[in-house]
Protein backbone atom coordinates (compact mmCIF):
# COMPACT_ATOMS: atom_id res chain seq x y z
CA UNK A 1 0.00 0.00 0.00
CA UNK A 2 2.64 2.49 0.97
CA UNK A 3 4.52 1.80 -2.59
CA UNK A 4 1.43 2.23 -4.30
CA UNK A 5 0.94 5.29 -2.60
CA UNK A 6 5.05 6.37 -3.38
CA UNK A 7 4.45 6.09 -6.76
CA UNK A 8 1.36 7.65 -7.42
CA UNK A 9 2.94 10.81 -5.57
CA UNK A 10 6.09 10.50 -7.28
CA UNK A 11 3.83 10.68 -10.88
CA UNK A 12 1.98 13.45 -9.91
CA UNK A 13 4.98 15.51 -8.40
CA UNK A 14 6.89 14.76 -11.94
CA UNK A 15 3.44 15.36 -13.84
CA UNK A 16 3.25 18.91 -12.28
CA UNK A 17 6.75 20.02 -13.23
CA UNK A 18 6.48 18.87 -16.71
CA UNK A 19 3.01 21.35 -16.87
CA UNK A 20 4.82 23.81 -14.78
CA UNK A 21 7.95 23.74 -17.50
CA UNK A 22 5.45 23.69 -20.51
CA UNK A 23 3.69 26.70 -19.39
CA UNK A 24 6.89 28.69 -18.89
CA UNK A 25 7.82 27.83 -22.26
CA UNK A 26 4.52 28.66 -23.70
CA UNK A 27 5.25 32.13 -22.29
CA UNK A 28 8.73 32.85 -23.58
CA UNK A 29 9.59 34.04 -27.29
CA UNK A 30 11.03 31.26 -28.76
CA UNK A 31 14.71 32.96 -28.76
CA UNK A 32 15.06 32.50 -25.36
CA UNK A 33 13.36 28.62 -24.78
CA UNK A 34 16.60 26.60 -24.50
CA UNK A 35 16.17 23.49 -26.20
CA UNK A 36 15.22 19.91 -24.38
CA UNK A 37 18.88 18.27 -23.65
CA UNK A 38 19.04 14.80 -22.68
CA UNK A 39 22.37 13.79 -20.74
CA UNK A 40 24.60 11.65 -22.67
CA UNK A 41 25.21 7.76 -20.98
CA UNK A 42 28.63 7.93 -19.68
CA UNK A 43 31.00 5.37 -21.49
CA UNK A 44 32.41 3.01 -19.18
CA UNK A 45 36.03 2.05 -19.74
CA UNK A 46 37.29 -0.84 -21.06
CA UNK A 47 39.30 -3.54 -18.58
CA UNK A 48 42.44 -4.24 -19.39
CA UNK A 49 42.58 -7.41 -21.97
CA UNK A 50 45.96 -9.29 -20.66
CA UNK A 51 47.87 -9.29 -18.05
CA UNK A 52 51.46 -8.88 -19.88
CA UNK A 53 51.71 -7.06 -22.80
CA UNK A 54 48.10 -4.12 -23.30
CA UNK A 55 45.94 -5.38 -25.65
CA UNK A 56 47.21 -9.02 -25.29
CA UNK A 57 44.48 -11.73 -26.29
CA UNK A 58 41.47 -11.99 -23.82
CA UNK A 59 42.23 -14.65 -20.97
CA UNK A 60 39.34 -16.81 -22.77
CA UNK A 61 41.10 -16.94 -25.95
CA UNK A 62 43.49 -19.77 -25.26
CA UNK A 63 39.90 -22.25 -24.81
CA UNK A 64 39.65 -24.53 -26.73
CA UNK A 65 37.99 -28.43 -26.70
CA UNK A 66 40.34 -30.72 -27.30
CA UNK A 67 38.15 -33.40 -25.87
CA UNK A 68 35.68 -33.19 -29.43
CA UNK A 69 35.34 -36.61 -31.73
CA UNK A 70 38.22 -36.31 -33.96
CA UNK A 71 38.08 -34.92 -37.64
CA UNK A 72 38.33 -36.85 -40.61
CA UNK A 73 41.40 -36.38 -42.72
CA UNK A 74 39.30 -35.90 -45.53
CA UNK A 75 37.45 -33.39 -43.95
CA UNK A 76 40.64 -31.33 -43.12
CA UNK A 77 42.52 -28.78 -45.07
CA UNK A 78 46.07 -30.00 -44.06
CA UNK A 79 48.25 -28.14 -46.94
CA UNK A 80 46.55 -25.09 -46.82
CA UNK A 81 46.66 -25.02 -42.88
CA UNK A 82 50.73 -26.14 -43.25
CA UNK A 83 50.87 -23.11 -45.85
CA UNK A 84 49.03 -20.17 -43.34
CA UNK A 85 51.28 -21.63 -40.74
CA UNK A 86 54.89 -21.21 -42.51
CA UNK A 87 53.37 -17.55 -43.15
CA UNK A 88 52.99 -16.55 -39.39
CA UNK A 89 56.59 -17.84 -38.59
CA UNK A 90 57.90 -14.69 -39.93
CA UNK A 91 55.44 -11.84 -37.33
CA UNK A 92 55.96 -14.48 -34.55
CA UNK A 93 59.63 -13.50 -35.30
CA UNK A 94 59.61 -9.70 -35.84
CA UNK A 95 57.65 -9.61 -33.05
CA UNK A 96 60.07 -11.44 -30.48
CA UNK A 97 62.55 -8.45 -31.59
CA UNK A 98 60.44 -5.39 -31.75
CA UNK A 99 60.59 -2.68 -29.27
CA UNK A 100 57.89 -0.96 -30.42
CA UNK A 101 54.27 -2.27 -28.03
CA UNK A 102 51.92 -1.27 -30.70
CA UNK A 103 54.62 -2.93 -33.07
CA UNK A 104 54.45 -5.88 -31.41
CA UNK A 105 50.83 -6.14 -30.69
CA UNK A 106 50.07 -5.49 -34.03
CA UNK A 107 52.73 -8.31 -35.08
CA UNK A 108 51.12 -10.57 -32.33
CA UNK A 109 47.47 -9.85 -33.44
CA UNK A 110 48.73 -10.69 -37.25
CA UNK A 111 50.25 -14.11 -36.39
CA UNK A 112 47.45 -14.94 -34.01
CA UNK A 113 44.71 -14.79 -36.19
CA UNK A 114 46.29 -16.60 -39.13
CA UNK A 115 47.12 -19.27 -36.63
CA UNK A 116 43.72 -19.47 -35.40
CA UNK A 117 42.94 -19.31 -38.88
CA UNK A 118 45.22 -22.49 -39.89
CA UNK A 119 43.42 -24.68 -36.51
CA UNK A 120 40.33 -24.17 -37.83
CA UNK A 121 41.25 -25.73 -40.93
CA UNK A 122 43.19 -28.50 -39.35
CA UNK A 123 42.72 -28.65 -35.65
CA UNK A 124 45.92 -31.47 -35.65
CA UNK A 125 48.05 -29.23 -36.86
CA UNK A 126 50.95 -29.15 -34.48
CA UNK A 127 53.56 -26.79 -35.28
CA UNK A 128 49.97 -24.00 -35.97
CA UNK A 129 49.56 -25.11 -32.12
CA UNK A 130 53.68 -24.65 -31.02
CA UNK A 131 53.45 -21.48 -32.38
CA UNK A 132 49.92 -20.45 -31.21
CA UNK A 133 51.74 -21.52 -27.66
CA UNK A 134 54.52 -18.87 -28.86
CA UNK A 135 52.65 -16.14 -29.30
CA UNK A 136 51.11 -16.39 -26.46
CA UNK A 137 54.08 -16.91 -24.19
CA UNK A 138 55.33 -13.48 -25.79
CA UNK A 139 51.78 -12.07 -25.12
CA UNK A 140 52.28 -12.73 -21.36
CA UNK A 141 49.66 -15.34 -21.83
CA UNK A 142 51.16 -18.37 -19.92
CA UNK A 143 48.45 -20.28 -19.16
CA UNK A 144 47.50 -20.43 -22.93
CA UNK A 145 51.09 -20.93 -23.62
CA UNK A 146 51.37 -23.88 -21.15
CA UNK A 147 47.92 -25.45 -22.30
CA UNK A 148 48.79 -25.54 -25.98
CA UNK A 149 52.21 -27.44 -25.23
CA UNK A 150 50.37 -29.77 -23.10
CA UNK A 151 48.55 -30.60 -26.49
CA UNK A 152 51.20 -31.29 -28.15
CA UNK A 153 52.14 -33.79 -25.82
CA UNK A 154 48.63 -35.31 -26.18
CA UNK A 155 49.16 -35.30 -30.04
CA UNK A 156 52.65 -36.84 -29.95
CA UNK A 157 50.84 -39.75 -28.03
CA UNK A 158 48.81 -40.59 -31.12
CA UNK A 159 50.16 -42.63 -33.98
CA UNK A 160 48.60 -40.25 -36.81
CA UNK A 161 49.96 -37.26 -35.62
CA UNK A 162 53.40 -38.45 -33.19
CA UNK A 163 55.65 -37.79 -36.11
CA UNK A 164 54.83 -33.92 -36.27
CA UNK A 165 54.08 -33.51 -32.84
CA UNK A 166 57.63 -34.57 -31.93
CA UNK A 167 58.94 -31.90 -34.41
CA UNK A 168 56.81 -29.51 -32.73
CA UNK A 169 57.93 -30.01 -29.43
CA UNK A 170 61.71 -29.99 -30.57
CA UNK A 171 61.24 -26.89 -32.12
CA UNK A 172 59.61 -25.82 -28.89
CA UNK A 173 62.19 -26.58 -26.91
CA UNK A 174 64.36 -24.51 -28.69
CA UNK A 175 62.00 -21.59 -28.96
CA UNK A 176 63.41 -18.37 -27.48
CA UNK A 177 59.44 -16.79 -26.96
CA UNK A 178 58.92 -19.71 -24.47
CA UNK A 179 62.27 -18.08 -22.64
CA UNK A 180 60.30 -16.21 -19.57
CA UNK A 181 58.27 -19.69 -19.01
CA UNK A 182 61.47 -22.18 -19.50
CA UNK A 183 60.22 -24.16 -16.59
CA UNK A 184 56.88 -23.83 -17.14
CA UNK A 185 57.48 -24.96 -20.78
CA UNK A 186 59.36 -27.86 -20.00
CA UNK A 187 57.25 -29.36 -17.84
CA UNK A 188 54.47 -29.05 -20.10
CA UNK A 189 56.24 -30.87 -22.89
CA UNK A 190 57.14 -33.87 -20.69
Amino acid sequence: MLKRMWVVVLAVSLTVAWAGEQASRAEASPEEVPPLTMPKPKKKKKKPEGPGVPGAPKADACKADFEAEPIPKEKRKIKPSENITRGAEQPIEDAKLATNTEGKLRLLKEAQDALFDALKKDPYNAMATQHLAAVYAIAGRRKCAKALLERLTVLRDTKEFGQQARRAIAAARNNTAFDAMRAEADRALQ
